[in-house]
């Protein structure tokens, strides 16, 4: 991203989103992001059922229009509050803001575009947010060695593998995924630097030109 990458404004928040099902066109029904200290985690209710598969992997069920996480009722609010409220939570941690996420580039990147769009909040979007990192990219960059040994690159092996991490029980709550992402870009035994993280990044129009917004 030129000198936009390199540019000491700029912060790197760690985002994740849980959705209805695993396509696209499900529901987001969870976002959540990481900064530093500061932490942002909120439930949408949907309107439409979970496919088993998502229900599976994220603990969340919809009945008799409430949400529920392994079956205890959890607050939700209304798509546009959501939003409203992630974009306040960013203003809160600089003027700009870049969102990585773990396979972002598949589900996460083209879904949060979406859903802004859909309700014609992208101006506010883009006054804060300027770009985005997938961190599965940037890590097989950095991890050559694993790429080429056929290594898993899922978070959950990631996390095993360099943290120490035994995180199967809490994968697929966005908030538990944001932390231990930050966790593993943070790792000392991967080494990153900031500048290698930047260089990854990809602005917000840059990626719907791109193929992965579909």
């Amino acid at each position: 991203m030129g000198s936009l990458a390199i540019h000491e404004e700029i912060k790197i928040v760690f985002f994740d989103l849980e959705g209805t099902g695993l396509k696209q066109e499900d529901q987001i029904v969870q976002i959540a992001a990481k900064f530093e200290n500061k932490s942002f985690s909120i439930y949408i209710l949907p309107t439409c059922k979970f496919h088993s598969d998502a229900s599976a992997l994220t603990g969340l069920t919809l009945f008799d229009n409430k949400l529920y996480l392994k079956s205890v009722a959890v607050p939700t609010n209304s798509p546009a509050d959501a939003i409203t409220e992630f974009i306040t939570f960013l203003r809160g941690v600089g003027s700009k803001v870049m969102l990585a996420a773990h396979y972002g580039s598949k589900y996460d990147f083209p879904k949060i575009l979406r859903l802004v769009e859909h309700l014609n909040m992208m101006n506010e979007f883009l006054s804060i947010v300027c770009g985005f990192i997938d961190t599965l990219t940037l890590l097989k960059k950095k991890l050559l060695y694993r790429w080429l040994q056929y290594g898993s690159f899922s978070q959950i092996n990631l996390a095993k593998d360099y943290l120490g991490l035994h995180c199967t029980s809490d994968a697929h709550n966005a908030l538990v995924d944001v932390e231990v992402l930050e966790r593993i870009i943070n790792c000392s035994r991967i080494d990153l630097t900031r500048e290698e993280i930047l260089k990854s990044a990809v602005s917000i129009q840059e990626f719907k030109s791109g193929i992965y917004y579909v």
